[in-house]
């Protein structure tokens, strides 16, 4: 959530930036397949927001947070459809609050 507040900082050019949402997602391997769009965010935002250094940050946690509940085994994904970066992060934290809830 905290990305998602840092991302109103973002270019307007960064704002129009898309990323591929996973399909069918319902367990904990399927977050690999949202790291996995994150990847190139990192090296685009430096050029794109005075906030860069801290959403980087964010992303590598969220990155390692990842790695370290599904484990190093790559998880195939499937994509439904492209989205801009705050709609993005929106359906990402969506997903991960439902995954929670789920597991507590």
């Amino acid at each position: 959530m905290e990305v998602q507040q840092k991302l109103k900082t973002v270019s307007e050019r960064m704002k129009k930036y898309e990323l591929y949402i996973p399909s069918n997602t319902s367990s904990m391997s399927d977050l690999q397949c949202f790291t996995k769009e994150l990847n190139p965010v990192v090296g685009a935002l430096k050029y794109e927001s005075k906030d860069a250094q801290t959403i980087q940050e964010h992303i590598n946690n969220i990155n390692e947070t990842v790695n370290s509940l599904t484990g190093t085994e790559t998880t195939q994904c499937h994509y439904a459809t492209k989205m801009k970066i705050e709609g993005f992060f929106k359906e990402f934290v969506s997903f991960s609050r439902k995954l929670r809830a789920l597991t507590q």
